[in-house]
Formats: structure tokens, sequence, C-alpha cells
């Protein structure tokens, strides 16, 4: 299925994992790859409400935000 800008109504966040990412990778590795590359602004991360773990164009993993961590200005995501 392929998806158009009008598709996705909720705030995402894309990470990258094409380098990463091999096929038939435990949900724990994939989730620590998705981790890895992890370099986004606390402004982007606050608003969004699942961030995609996508490996040249296709979703691998969806992971929700769970937790917000205010001392250390951190966002936890966890998987849908």
């Amino acid at each position: 299925m392929e998806l158009k800008r009008g598709d996705i109504t909720d705030n995402i966040i894309i990470i990258k994992i094409n380098r990463s990412y091999r096929p038939g990778m435990s949900a724990e590795s994939l989730y620590d790859a998705a981790r890895g590359c992890w370099n986004i602004s606390i402004p982007y991360a606050s608003v969004a409400d699942y961030a995609l773990a996508v490996s040249f164009g296709e979703v691998k993993e969806v992971y929700m935000r769970a937790l917000h961590i205010s001392s250390t200005k951190s966002y936890i995501f966890a998987l849908v």
C-alpha cells in the first residue's frame, strides 16, 4: 500500500534506519536500531504522537510516544 501526504493525519516523526536494518531483526534489535538513529530536536519530539522506523521507504515498526521525562527533556517512544 502506498501512502500519500494526506493519508497521515497524526503527528509523526520518521526515523530512517536504512544502514542498521537487517531482515529478521527482533523487535528489541529493531527498537535499538531506531533509537540509535534518533537525532531530533525537543520541539519536534514533543508534538509527535508516533515515531515510524523506516528502511528504504518501508515502515518496519511504529512506536507511540509513551513518556516525557522533563528533567532530561527526553521523550520515550514505545512499540504500538
